[in-house]
């Protein structure tokens, strides 16, 4: 991958809210791979646009990602609420959030029954919306965990409601959620990088690497250590204005403010001058 190793433009880190330091150890063919976490992906926006992986010299290193990597397995917390009237409603809070599923498994306790059910997602700035209804249902002959299905939504959190009817509630299920994950793909030399994650008004970015994106996926990629993401030390909200398309918005306003601020006095001094004349 040598033709493509090269540093593209700086940028500044501070921009963005998050981060996670990474060590890559590329293969011989000079590719690592990434496999972003959840963590990764509830600190990215939902089209993971603003993804910036840069050296110890704030230079950004070209990258493609794998959409359709991996899917994992990963449990849910759950709160349960009895109060409801002939039902049942669980909370499942998600391991990050917002993030992207598409897949509930349940394993109750009970060897028999066949209840109907809602699913409800919890979203961010929305209200929460129903996802999949039918019935949960299993044989005493067949005790396996039960799977929900639906289309990959990405969400705060979800809300199972089960019907009881006249019987007694279930017993508390233990729940896992399927997570679609991504993996980064980079011809970066070995060493120390920087993943910055989390600023919503980024541009996409545009790489070179993209028009070879067949030829690097093929290579075979070596592994990458990372450790957590965390909270970017040196973010600076105000950095934002002075980069991606927040920086022309704010210069806008800043113009437009100057010239009501300068016809404001114009005006002023016009009325003054008036005034005096009339006296």
């Amino acid at each position: 991958m040598g033709f493509a190793s090269r540093p593209g433009a700086t940028i500044d880190g501070r921009a963005y809210s998050h981060l996670r330091r990474i060590q890559l150890s590329p293969s011989g063919e000079g590719l690592s791979r990434v496999e972003l976490s959840v963590e990764d992906a509830a600190r990215c926006r939902a089209d993971f646009a603003d993804i910036r992986l840069v050296d110890g010299s704030s230079a950004q290193w070209p990258y493609l990602l794998d959409h359709n990597a991996r899917q994992e397995w990963l449990p849910l917390s759950l709160v349960e609420n009895k109060d409801a009237d002939e039902a049942t409603e669980y909370r499942l809070d998600l391991p990050a959030q917002p993030v992207t599923l598409d897949h509930l498994r349940l394993d109750f306790e009970n060897e028999f029954f066949d209840r109907p059910y809602q699913l409800f997602a919890m979203t961010e700035g929305a209200p929460e919306r129903i996802i999949a209804a039918g019935r949960l249902s299993r044989a005493e002959t067949y005790p396996e965990p039960l799977e929900i299905e639906f289309s990959a939504i990405r969400a705060t959190a979800l809300r199972l409601v089960v019907s009881d009817g006249n019987d007694r509630s279930l017993a508390a299920p233990k729940a896992e959620g399927r997570f679609p994950l991504l993996d980064l793909y980079t011809v970066a030399p070995a060493g120390e990088y920087r993943l910055l994650l989390g600023f919503p008004d980024d541009r996409p970015p545009v790489y070179e690497l993209a028009q070879a994106s067949s030829t690097v996926l093929a290579a075979r990629a070596g592994a990458a250590t990372f450790g957590e993401v965390i909270e970017n030390p040196l973010f600076s909200a105000s950095s934002r204005l002075r980069t991606g398309p927040g920086s022309q918005k704010a210069l806008f306003w800043i113009a437009l403010l100057a010239a009501v601020g300068v016809l404001a006095v114009m005006t002023l001094k016009t009325v003054r001058g008036e005034a005096r004349d009339l006296s």
